[in-house]
């Protein structure tokens, strides 16, 4: 199958597991975050994630979903400050207090929410016993092109997803009607010398595009 045809049927399958953090994804909804897990923990360079980063960004996205569910729009950033304020220790009580009031207020449950935060011992345990994923240091660059590519397909499944519980959020509000929502992201690279058009994986394999000069690197 080529990599347009597999494209066109969607991302790859989720993964579903009985542990925590698979179970606290799917009561979110939160598609494939278990699977973006791995890709996060085994990028290489100053992208890769720490099990502590990978905690937070799972719990963020926790925090978020229940926003989302409540009807609540929250600003750029405002996810991450509300998390902050309900896990560090160090953040002023009236601010903390005053992030617990509003979203009772809104109908988030904050002791839900916070009951079903991960820590990073948990993610560990995901990774190893559900995902069967390895740290390992890349051996080369077809390594780094795989990694880099199962990168960029997490981040379109995120942004799928992000699309997909707007999208249902405002049907429920009642502002638009449609019976089965479903997005779709296609993520396609342009040479704008060449007009070849590309998916990430094709790009990253062939390792060139259809141009006939040899480009610098």
């Amino acid at each position: 199958m080529t990599d347009e045809a597999a494209s066109l049927r969607g991302p790859p399958p989720r993964v579903h597991c009985g542990c925590k953090v698979g179970s606290v994804a799917d009561r979110y909804g939160l598609g494939d975050i278990s699977r973006e897990l791995g890709v996060l923990w085994t990028t290489e360079g100053e992208d890769r994630y720490s099990l502590r980063e990978l905690a937070d960004h799972f719990n963020q996205r926790v925090v978020e979903s229940a926003m989302f569910d409540a009807g609540m729009n929250p600003l750029e950033g405002e996810v991450e400050n509300v998390y902050r304020l309900l896990t560090d220790e160090e953040s002023s009580a009236g601010h903390r207090v005053q992030a617990e009031n509003r979203l009772e207020f809104e109908g988030v449950s904050v002791a839900e929410v916070r009951d079903d935060f991960v820590t990073h011992q948990t993610v560990y345990r995901h990774l190893k016993n559900c995902l069967e994923e390895e740290y390992e240091r890349e051996t080369g660059p077809s390594s780094r092109v795989e990694r880099d590519v199962d990168r960029i397909e997490a981040f379109r499944n995120r942004i799928r997803v992000v699309v997909d519980e707007t999208v249902r959020r405002l049907r429920d509000a009642g502002l638009f009607s449609i019976a089965s929502p479903s997005a779709y992201v296609e993520i396609r690279i342009l040479c704008e010398e060449c007009g070849a058009r590309y998916t990430p994986r094709e790009l990253l394999e062939r390792d060139r595009c259809d141009c006939p000069v040899e480009l610098d690197r």
